[in-house]
Formats: C-alpha cells, sequence, structure tokens
C-alpha cells in the first residue's frame, strides 16, 4: 500500500538519509527501488526531476544502467542517502519545495512491474550555517 504525506524537511547542504519504514511487508530486500524529487508543481509541467537516485540493478539505461546511486533496499526499509552533491548545479535549491516519490520493483523489467510506496512533499529550507558561508 502506498503511503502518502510523507513530507520532510531538510536544510540545504545537509548531508542525511531519509529512511522509509515498510510496515506491509515482509521482506523486500530483493527488490529494486527509485526515489525522486521534482519542483511540486510538476504535475503537468513535464518537469524532470532535480534528483534521483536509485539500487544497484535497477536496469532503466537512463539511469546509469544497474550502478547503485544512493538507494539502498533493507528488509523492510528503504534507504535514500542524501549528499551535498545534490544541491549542486539543477538539484535541490534553498527555500523550495518539492514532490517526491519512492518506488520499488522486483528484478526484471522495473517499468512494467514498479510500485509506488511512499510519496509526499520534500522542503528545503535555507541555512543560517550555509548563509555565513561556512558550506558551500
Amino acid at each position: 500500500m502506498a503511503s502518502l504525506g510523507q513530507d520532510f524537511v531538510k536544510f540545504d547542504y545537509d548531508f542525511f538519509t531519509l529512511r522509509f519504514n515498510v510496515l506491509d511487508a515482509d521482506d523486500i530486500s530483493a527488490y529494486l527501488g527509485y526515489w525522486a524529487a521534482a519542483p511540486a508543481n510538476w504535475v503537468g509541467t513535464g518537469a524532470a526531476p532535480v534528483v534521483e537516485k536509485w539500487s544497484a540493478g535497477w536496469t532503466d539505461p537512463a539511469l546509469g544502467g544497474g550502478v547503485a546511486n544512493g538507494l539502498i533496499v533493507g528488509t523492510t526499509t528503504v534507504d535514500v542517502g542524501i549528499t551535498q552533491n545534490d544541491f549542486t548545479g539543477s538539484a535541490f535549491q534553498s527555500s523550495s519545495l518539492y514532490y517526491h516519490e519512492l518506488t520499488i520493483a522486483p528484478s526484471g523489467p522495473q517499468q512494467e512491474q514498479s510500485t509506488v510506496i511512499a510519496a509526499g512533499t520534500f522542503y528545503v529550507s535555507a541555512s543560517i550555517f550555509t548563509m555565513q558561508g561556512y558550506r558551500p
């Protein structure tokens, strides 16, 4: 069952891990995962995600052809790692609201067998620490 309203607030350039607890499954460790965040007004705009993460084995060629990128699927959890690199270029911006979505799929063609298991908003707040020039 998808879990909506998974809302987060983090500060720009923070290192952190988003942990999603999957409460209605016994073991998802054999599954693959994909997480993305797009501008909150993405519906109907065609806006591309600004940050995407996926687990090893996710075979969509547009996403690195199976090389892991910051997402780990455990027995009943999915961890998404966010680093300072996710705040550079056209990625996360300070004082901005994003829509995020977590999808899992068994091994094989993910586009055919995928299930969205969590979605919500993700707000990136400005940080005094960053504004003072103590990090990028």
